[in-house]
């Protein structure tokens, strides 16, 4: 089973466009595994592990939504392929890998 990663802060809507259309690296800030219960009240206050780098290659509106994403992606550092979904409101989501490309 994959674990879930989660995305404390990330890029806003049109640098998530830009990072599609025109192949740009992005930076998302990810706290690796799993965040327990009494952590997810506060949120805001754990500390991201590390800045995470991705070539989005793939990018869905959720349901139709103009706020939350699917998206697909590359890992710049390690080549792993990764999916997961991501709000440009709260610039929060997860992810998880998905295989090594």
């Amino acid at each position: 089973m994959s674990v879930q990663h989660h995305i404390l802060n990330g890029p806003g809507k049109s640098d998530l466009m830009f990072g599609l259309f025109d192949n740009k690296v992005l930076t998302f800030n990810v706290h690796y595994g799993e965040i327990k219960p009494f952590e997810s009240k506060r949120a805001k206050r754990i500390i991201p592990s590390s800045g995470l780098r991705i070539n989005i290659i793939g990018l869905q509106a959720k349901d139709g939504s103009s706020c939350q994403w699917n998206f697909t992606g590359i890992n710049h550092r390690t080549k792993e392929k990764i999916a997961g979904e991501y709000d440009h409101n709260t610039k929060k989501g997860f992810f998880t890998n998905t295989n090594k490309n």
